[in-house]
C-alpha cells in the first residue's frame, strides 16, 4: 500500500484532511527548493536536505512543485 494512501486512511476525517492539505501547501510554497529536469528525471536543489524531503513528501501526496 502506498504511504500516501496509508496517511489518508489514518487521518480519516474531512477536517483533518483539510488541515494536512493546507500544511503541505504552505510547506510547498515557503521553501528554497528548485526543481531541475536532467535526462528526463526530476531532481531538486535546495539549501537544506530537509526542504527537499518536505517537498518530496508533499509531492507523494499529490502537490507537485513546478518551475
Amino acid at each position: 500500500m502506498k504511504k500516501s494512501l496509508q496517511i489518508k486512511q489514518a487521518i480519516g476525517n474531512v477536517e483533518d484532511d483539510a488541515i494536512l492539505r493546507d500544511l503541505l501547501l504552505a510547506i510547498e510554497l515557503c521553501h528554497n527548493v528548485t526543481p531541475i529536469e536532467e535526462n528526463g528525471e526530476r531532481q531538486y536543489q535546495a539549501s537544506s536536505p530537509d526542504e527537499v524531503a518536505l517537498v518530496k513528501i508533499a509531492e507523494s501526496l499529490g502537490i507537485t512543485l513546478k518551475n
